[in-house]
């Protein structure tokens, strides 16, 4: 999945939810507050902010905003919501290289919200694009892309804070040391869930890293392309037990250890249904790395094709790691060594193939309810990220002849089933074949000029193919 297409689901959910707002304000009234219009009814966006109170919007129209108002922007422990009017590609905060886009350190809580905007070149000591402080806002629905900062979190930056970070592109963010997409710090537990997590850079936590007791729910998320310079490239853990679940970690790369995963310094992470693949270390551990007394725990999940090596533990550590696919094996319940079968990896889809070993191999047993795609585990979880689905639609193909077995060419078949009619020419063999049809009970029609009409009806399976031949008879002269 590429940055244009998550941004274009992004956008779509920034203009629903903000028309959702808009009209139920104006049919329930000042119940829910008011909209503040910015620059209509404040010049800034700061001003914006300090003109609201608790249940408002402010709402930004479409511009790159720049200068003093637009950058470290403060929500003072409002409850309300800045959100801009037609999402992030067309309202962009510019931080010039100083500065961030918000900075939340006043106890604002999920009912403090930002929502659609582009957050680009902030530069600040911690945060580069958001700083959260002992705060635990609502950040969503944006683009969090070429900011940095001096020591920790490229792009947001989490101390004694929980927000819910969803639905957002962290891409090109970079610090000299730790997270370079997402830090989180002292007891920081943000839900992080539904993001695209690439390219981003830090000496170690190239994507998210989570430090002194930090126990991030980390869900659903793309990480893809981040670098470490030192170790932990996709996600660092340190004296940290976050829980890691239905993520797609691929192409990664630390110079030293963990392209995929580091734990390290007594760390404990849930490792579950997982795709780890593509990920590269320098000198071990191109998946997992477990150093400095750690123990992660490693349920349903797919190690494969990273590099030097799969998983890697020091002598002080250990992982409990069952109904896993690891290349090159690893000893656990469940667990198997066999090529899972990714539909296509190279474009980064990492679907299942049909007659993948990892279907229906994984174990209930803290699976989660569904995967990354929304689709339902069943009692039988596939291991990885997505539960595979099986084909959607069938297909009907035969042969026409006339009455004495010859084939008959040019004969037009129709399939019809409501408003869907398909259709398809036989060729000199008398062969004709109408794929992708959704399963259901169909009319075939068959007609040539000169022959009777044919008429068949046929029950089409989803992942299987309905075989309708038709004998025509001529039409008397």
């Amino acid at each position: 999945m590429g940055v244009c297409t998550v941004f274009q689901e992004v956008n779509e959910v920034t203009k629903y939810i903000v028309t959702t707002l808009i009209c139920l304000m104006l049919i329930t009234g000042a119940a829910y507050g008011v909209i503040i219009r910015v620059p209509g009814d404040q010049p800034t966006i700061q001003d914006g902010i300090d003109a609201a109170e608790d249940g408002d919007i402010v709402l930004v129209a479409d511009a790159i905003y720049t200068g003093v108002g637009n950058k470290n922007l403060d929500f003072k422990g409002k409850a309300i919501t800045v959100t801009s009017e037609n999402g992030a590609e067309n309202c962009i905060i510019y931080c010039e290289g100083d500065g961030r886009g918000f900075y939340f350190h006043n106890k604002e809580n999920t009912l403090s919200v930002v929502d659609g905007f582009t957050i680009t070149n902030g530069f600040a000591d911690y945060g580069g694009g958001i700083y959260c402080n002992n705060s635990s806002p609502t950040i969503t629905n944006n683009i969090i892309t070429n900011n940095s900062s001096d020591y920790h979190g490229g792009g947001i930056a989490c101390r004694t804070s929980s927000p819910t970070i969803t639905n957002n592109i962290l891409s090109g963010n970079s610090t000299l040391d730790r997270g370079g997409g997402i830090y989180c710090v002292n007891d920081s537990s943000p839900t992080i869930m539904n993001n695209l997590i690439s390219l981003n850079s830090a000496a170690q936590g190239g994507g998210i890293d989570c430090r002194t007791r930090s126990n991030a729910t980390i869900t659903n998320n793309i990480l893809n392309g981040n670098l470490a310079l030192s170790s932990s490239a996709g996600i660092s853990c340190l004296d940290s037990n976050p829980k890691i679940t239905n993520n797609i970690l691929t192409k990664n790369s630390a110079s030293h250890y963990g392209g995929g995963i580091g734990c390290t310094n007594n760390s404990s992470p849930t490792i579950i249904n997982n795709t780890i693949s593509g990920n590269l270390a320098g000198i071990n551990g191109g998946g997992i790395v477990c150093t400095e007394e750690s123990s992660p725990t490693v349920l349903n999940t797919i190690l494969w094709a990273d590099s030097p090596d799969e998983i890697y533990v020091d002598g002080s550590s250990e992982i409990n790691i069952t109904y896993s696919d690891i290349q090159g094996s690893w000893s656990g319940e469940g667990n198997i060594d066999a090529d899972p079968l990714f539909v296509d990896p190279g474009n980064g889809d990492y679907h299942l193939q049909a007659g993948s070993p990892c279907i229906d191999a994984g174990t209930p047993d803290g699976a989660p309810p569904t995967d990354k795609d929304g689709n339902p585990r069943d009692e039988f979880p596939d291991m990885g990220t997505y539960e595979y689905q099986g084909p959607k639609t069938g297909s009907i193909n035969g042969t026409v002849t006339d009455r004495a077995g010859n084939p008959i060419k040019w004969a037009l078949v129709i399939a019809v089933l409501g408003e869907t009619k398909e259709k398809d020419f036989t060729d000199s063999e008398g062969y004709y074949e109408i794929p992708d049809l959704e399963p259901g009970a169909y009319w075939v029609l068959c007609i040539k000029r000169g022959y009777k009409l044919g008429i068949r009806k046929a029950e089409v399976v989803a992942g299987e193919e309905t075989t309708v031949n038709f004998r025509l008879r001529e039409k008397p002269e």
